[in-house]
């Protein structure tokens, strides 16, 4: 009995910590996702292009909104940085939602500027929650 306990604590344990990295990975593969949907869709000129690539940005964030990255894990929920992580994911979101709009509209230079927008956004709480 003593040693199906202790099989049972060891796999629960192993279970919880392949959870986690696996919950980790998904943060990053989520933001390697993004990141390279977002350089298709910035260097193309082609609204079909952007628009495709500005849906998988767009699924992209809906499902990091919904992850918590590693450095912030440790952080009560409603601690200043995890409120930063989501107020930057919710603009970055509203300004993807924004351009596709415009590359919907056919406006391919409007769209361009809506796409700086984004990296400067992007670039801006990168910048203030770099871990």
């Amino acid at each position: 009995m003593k040693k199906a306990a202790t099989l049972l604590g060891t796999f629960l344990l192993a279970a919880t910590l392949s959870v986690s990295a696996q919950a980790e990975n998904a943060v990053k593969d989520t933001m390697k996702t993004m990141g390279k949907s977002f350089t298709a869709a910035e260097k193309s000129g082609d609204l079909s292009v952007i628009q495709k690539e500005l849906a998988v940005l767009k699924q992209s964030l809906q499902q990091v909104q919904k992850l918590v990255p590693d450095h912030l894990k440790n952080q009560p929920a409603d601690s200043a940085d995890r409120k930063l992580f989501e107020e930057g994911i919710a603009k970055v979101l509203a300004k993807v939602e924004n351009a596709q709009a415009l590359a919907g509209s056919g406006k391919l230079d409007e769209t361009k500027t809506a796409l700086a927008d984004i990296k400067a956004t992007r670039n801006q709480y990168h910048k203030k929650l770099k871990p």
